[in-house]
């Protein structure tokens, strides 16, 4: 079981880690700026939650082989980005949809191995629990796009954080029936991973009260519509 833990977290670390990092290349930082959002995003949200939960000093700073992994995998990303500039610059929307799937993953290990940890440290109250895997999975993103200076994808991107408390309600729940860790923290990871993937794909979005944007568009089409009309009249 040990060894399964290992090669999720690694997992997560590795897809969280090229996430930051194809962030921070877009948003063009250098290579401590890459390097360093790679980080941000990928042990953000388990600082946080260690020191909600009093598990002091945060795992991040003990367990050092966990972010040598993270920061050579940043800095490859960023080696293959600039070795491949014009390839990169060509397939930025490929490279964007990469990044969603690393995303999603990523999201799905944290969420659920957060939850996993608090369970460990004693904690019984089902909602802590739920919400620090949330915590886990989604703040080291949140920081790292205020830092650059965007929306917190939580707050916009399709069925996020519904899918982080999604998986983190289903670990919980079979983990109260009795269901070994060997079964219910991939089968968590996977539903969380699912759903964000599905939610991109078919473009999911949680309802809006006011779709501003849209309401612009409607607009801006109809003042155009209505000057072709009026040059049409004019022209006969």
């Amino acid at each position: 079981m040990t060894t399964v833990l290992l090669i999720l977290e690694i997992v997560g670390i590795v897809s969280f880690s090229i996430s930051g990092a194809l962030v921070a290349i877009d948003k063009e930082h250098d290579l401590v700026g890459v390097l360093f959002l790679a980080i941000i995003t990928t042990f953000g949200g388990g600082m946080l939650r260690d020191v909600f939960i009093g598990n002091t000093p945060p795992v991040f700073f003990t367990s050092y082989h966990l972010i040598i992994i993270c920061a050579a995998t940043a800095l490859l990303v960023f080696v293959l980005a600039s070795v491949f500039k014009k390839h990169y610059l060509k397939e930025e929307q490929t490279v964007q949809a990469i990044n969603n799937y690393f995303d999603a993953l990523g999201l799905g290990v944290f969420v659920v191995y957060g939850a996993k940890i608090c369970i460990d440290a004693g904690i019984t109250n089902p909602f802590l629990i739920i919400a620090m895997g949330m915590v886990s999975g989604t703040a080291g993103s949140m920081v790292r796009d205020i830092m650059v200076r965007e929306i917190p994808a939580l707050l916009k991107k399709r069925i996020y954080l519904v899918a982080a408390i999604a998986g983190a309600s289903l670990y919980y729940l079979l983990f109260s029936l009795g269901v070994t860790d060997l079964i219910a923290i991939p089968a968590s990871a996977v539903l969380i991973t699912v759903i964000r993937i599905l939610a991109t794909v078919f473009k999911w979005n949680m309802p809006k009260a006011i779709r501003f944007s849209e309401i612009a568009d409607s607009e801006r089409l109809e003042t155009n519509n209505k000057k072709i009309r009026e040059n049409g009249e004019r022209g006969t």
